[in-house]
């Protein structure tokens, strides 16, 4: 169970774990949140995750459908 799953929404919290965590090291940020492994992020980290989630929601709209057809 999510440590608050308020914080993220369903696609911000699936896109943070199958997308984002998944990719190689990227810098300070993406290291401390996979060190955490995306559970119990500081605001700045949660404020960074939701900026990715939506520039790469706008360069990938399609993507989008796997995650609502597993959630069924």
């Amino acid at each position: 169970m999510r440590k608050n799953p308020l914080i993220f929404k369903h696609e911000e919290f699936e896109f943070l774990h199958r997308v984002y965590l998944a990719q190689p090291s990227k810098g300070k940020f993406y290291e401390g949140i996979q060190r955490k492994k995306g559970v119990g992020l500081n605001k700045d980290q949660i404020i960074f995750i939701k900026k990715k989630f939506s520039e790469w929601k706008q360069k990938n709209p399609n993507e989008l459908l796997w995650m609502g057809n597993e959630a069924e």
